[in-house]
């Protein structure tokens, strides 16, 4: 499900809450390996450790080593940082009763993250699509295919025309599916948005700052960003700069 972007905050007070009364690492990172997820993640970890929150930490290379993990019971919460917004995460974790919360600019956002039937998917959005951007149906590709057999085996007895009408609207809505899933592209910096959490949580400091305009500044450099985009997100920094104490000690926070 999308988390709208202003209310950062309660989803991390929830993995907070869940990892009360366990015995470990009730916290699981999964990383990828790049420049803004590093700084991402280094942001994560010390709001993580202000709440006292054990967390265990994985690099992720591939899909391919996401779908072999197993998780044990004391893993409450999953935070993917720039892996899984493009794949069924429900499917490929094979999830029971952990909860999973994405911070990715990967895109196109995977519909069965966006349409999560389970609970149990948290996309944090950076606002960067709209409502209308996403299909109507929150059907993957592959549900549409099986509704489709469904419909087949459940209206035989109908006649010709009927059939007809059916089989048009299930090829326009799975056309409209594949021209959503055509080509890929970058959302705001993973950095940025756990930035805006720690600002949400009065913990935003110069370090963090600095972490943030890191993982834009990646984003930058490999021409992932467009120009406004990149422009307003520097003046959104220009002015936390701006705000921050005179000493800029890395344990001030920047207050609004």
């Amino acid at each position: 499900m999308l988390w709208p972007r202003e209310h950062f905050r309660v989803a991390f007070k929830q993995v907070v809450s869940d990892a009360i009364d366990t015995h470990g690492a009730s916290v699981l990172l999964l990383v990828a390996l790049d420049v803004d997820s590093i700084a991402a993640v280094s942001i994560l970890t010390s709001l993580l450790q202000a709440e006292l929150v054990a967390y265990s930490m994985v690099p992720v290379a591939g899909y391919k080593q996401m779908a072999a993990m197993t998780f044990s019971s004391e893993i409450r919460s999953i935070f993917l940082i720039n892996c899984g917004a493009m794949i069924d995460v429900y499917s490929t974790l094979k999830l029971t009763d952990q909860k999973v919360y994405v911070i990715d600019s990967h895109r196109p956002l995977h519909l069965a993250n966006v349409y999560d039937r389970h609970g149990t998917v948290v996309l944090f959005d950076d606002e960067g699509q709209a409502e209308d951007d996403f299909p109507d149906d929150g059907s993957d590709i592959a549900a549409i295919e099986l509704e489709e057999d469904d419909d087949s085996d459940n209206e035989r007895d109908h006649d010709s025309d009927d059939d007809d009408d059916s089989e048009t609207e299930a090829d326009l809505r799975r056309l409209d599916i594949l021209q959503y899933y055509r080509g890929t592209f970058h959302g705001a910096p993973a950095a940025t948005l756990t930035f805006e959490l720690a600002s949400q949580l009065n913990m935003a400091t110069a370090d963090k700052v600095w972490l943030a305009i890191v993982g834009l500044t990646k984003q930058f450099v490999a021409q992932q960003i467009d120009a406004d985009n990149y422009n307003m997100l520097v003046q959104k920094f220009q002015d936390e700069v701006l705000a921050l104490p005179s000493n800029g000690g890395s344990n001030d926070v920047v207050h609004d």
